[in-house]
């Protein structure tokens, strides 16, 4: 799944700032992040997660692993409760 990134975008600060709210929420999730790997344009997180109560998205997951940020986007492949995560940095 790909998560739009929100930079230079007319509604950048509302969505930051949900974002954000967002990932205060969720910070605390079962989310484990066991591989970081810095490339050019982009780091690479790969880890695993549990489903609790409330499900967590990809979109959780792109914030969890980018502190609640993501403004240039990512993309996020899940199954059987690994994840890999491409965070774009431009």
């Amino acid at each position: 799944m790909y998560v739009n990134g929100y930079a230079y975008r007319s509604n950048e600060q509302e969505e930051k700032i949900r974002r954000h709210k967002r990932y205060q929420e969720i910070k605390n999730l079962p989310i484990l992040i066991s591989k970081k790997e810095t490339r050019y344009n982009k780091v690479v997180y790969s880890g695993t997660y549990k489903q609790v109560e409330k499900e967590i998205s990809e979109e959780d997951i792109a914030l969890f692993c980018d502190d609640g940020n993501v403004p240039f986007g990512a993309q996020i492949e899940c199954k059987d409760g690994w994840f890999t995560c491409t965070i774009y940095t431009d």
